[in-house]
């Protein structure tokens, strides 16, 4: 839809611009031929226009302002925190996953599973078996998006057990299995 209306507005600069000219055109016709009133009209040539470029710094004078804007909650993420990719009725929006350590409740079946991954990979890390972790979706209706959410999960959880952040720019979906297939 955008590509269209460049293009609308494109012509219509060209037209507009065409217009004046012709405007001019037809002033100086005029005083010529009050010069030489017998003088045989010729046609007039194709009027000359400059080009119009569309670039990115005149592109919203084509298509407005961006219908969309990105809040960035962190410039960058710490240990724990992790973007995730999430269903829209638009298409779909980014969102952050993060956990932390809480104070006083047990751990969910789920959270201690994740436990298992990380001792496989590191034995001597112990931190979600002995952790009490809480989990929040800053922007996202429910804890947790369906099985889609699972990878983004995961990463958090693993990224506040190493204490290790990931990367702010690389959102991330998809389910994942209890024997850690994607």
């Amino acid at each position: 839809m955008e590509i269209i209306q460049i293009l609308h507005k494109a012509a219509f600069k060209v037209v507009s611009q065409t217009q004046t000219n012709d405007d001019e055109a037809e002033a100086e016709e005029d005083e010529k031929k009050q010069e030489t009133k017998e003088e045989e009209a010729k046609p007039s040539p194709p009027p000359v226009t400059d080009p119009v470029t569309v670039s990115s710094s005149n592109l919203k004078d084509f298509v407005g302002h961006p219908p969309f804007i990105s809040d960035r909650l962190y410039e960058t993420t710490p240990p724990g925190v992790v973007m995730g990719l999430a269903w829209t009725s638009m298409g779909g929006t980014t969102l952050y996953i993060e956990t932390g350590v809480a104070e006083g409740r047990d751990l969910s079946k789920e959270e201690r599973g994740q436990g298992s991954f990380l001792s496989s990979k590191d034995p001597k890390n112990d931190f979600l078996d002995k952790a009490k972790i809480r989990l929040h979706v800053p922007e996202g209706a429910t804890p947790k998006d369906g099985p889609s959410a699972g990878v983004t999960i995961v990463s958090a959880l693993l990224s506040l057990a190493m204490d290790r952040p990931i990367r702010q720019n690389v959102p991330m979906t998809g389910e994942l299995s209890l024997t850690g297939k994607v």
